[in-house]
């Protein structure tokens, strides 16, 4: 079985490149495993170096591993949809890495190429995105979530401050947070969950979520499940900023559900098909995975089970 691993050298601003590079090679060596690495050179090559790959290998059973950020292994679950003989690791080296935060092995699990090389694939679910992005009609998969209004600014903002020394992860998504607090800049959308109208007009917030945490582990969607079969939908309304003040910290550690004062601040559902669809402009920002795009709107399905994703060994 073949192991490939698919690195992005810009994640983490590349301090850990070389370290991981080694201990691929010590640990591959020592199990006399036959392992590929490749380094990509722009965005976009992780997917199409997986799915050349994928085309290669003819139904022989492969590992890739997505070693980078979330947006790394976006790439490569999208180079390796579709095939059945693939399981994908995620080593995260990058700065945000929030879809490991909803299994139970700790980061330092996922980031040990022994402990990869040993684990279990695990079927999870995949949201399915259709509609036209960044100009272009697109058809892919998003692992953990989709964000708009509020959320994506933030994102987009903390992608900015990442760029400054001594600030990466949750520290540039929090400073964005209170920058973009202060403006409440959110988004006016038209909302279908299950062919039914949710809401039409102003919102601070849209998610549409496989996963429970964004920006570098804020607990979003504390509701949300990788394996249920189902996304869920999470709409805030605009609030004011005692409110959000209020409200942040219990956002953030994924205890809002909790709060009795919620009321019809959020809005919450389940459902297996979600439609956004801009209100007053033709385009909206949103946020797949961590990337940021622009989209005339999209339609995202569930797809239970379609993806088999490494669960490394942890051992305590």
């Amino acid at each position: 079985m073949k192991h490939i691993f698919i690195i992005n050298p810009a994640a983490g601003q590349g301090k850990e490149l070389e370290t991981l590079r080694q201990e691929i090679l010590r640990e591959t060596r020592l199990r006399l495993i036959e392992a590929v690495i490749h380094r990509t050179n722009a965005r976009g090559d992780a997917e199409r170096t997986a799915a050349r790959y994928a085309a290669e290998l003819k139904g022989e059973e492969a590992r890739f591993y997505a070693c980078g950020g979330d947006g790394t292994l976006n790439e490569v679950i999208n180079g390796a949809a579709g095939y059945q003989n693939i399981s994908v690791g995620m080593i995260p080296i990058g700065t945000g890495n929030d879809t490991i935060r909803n299994f139970s092995p700790p980061e330092k699990a996922f980031r040990s190429v022994a402990a990869q090389l040993t684990g279990t694939p695990r079927q999870i679910d995949l949201l399915r995105c259709r509609g036209r992005i960044d100009g272009i009609n697109v058809d892919r998969f998003c692992v953990n979530m989709i964000n708009n209004g509020f959320d994506c600014n933030v994102v987009a903002r903390a992608a900015q401050l990442k760029e400054r020394p001594f600030l990466a992860g949750s520290a540039a998504y929090m400073l964005a947070v209170f920058e973009k607090f202060v403006r409440r800049e959110g988004i006016r959308l038209t909302v279908y969950g299950d062919g039914e109208k949710i809401i039409d007009g102003s919102m601070l917030l849209c998610a549409v979520c496989n996963g429970s945490y964004c920006g570098g582990g804020i607990k979003s969607a504390p509701q949300a499940s990788l394996v249920d079969g189902m996304l869920d939908l999470n709409i805030i309304n605009y609030v004011s900023r005692r409110q959000f003040l209020r409200f942040f910290p219990d956002f953030a550690r994924g205890k809002h559900l909790e709060r009795k004062d919620i009321g019809d601040l959020l809005i919450t559902k389940k459902c297996r098909r979600v439609r956004l669809v801009p209100k007053d402009s033709e385009s909206f920002l949103t946020c797949v995975d961590g990337e940021i795009a622009d989209t005339s709107g999209l339609e995202v399905e569930i797809c239970p089970g379609a993806l088999r994703l490494i669960i490394p060994e942890h051992r305590g």
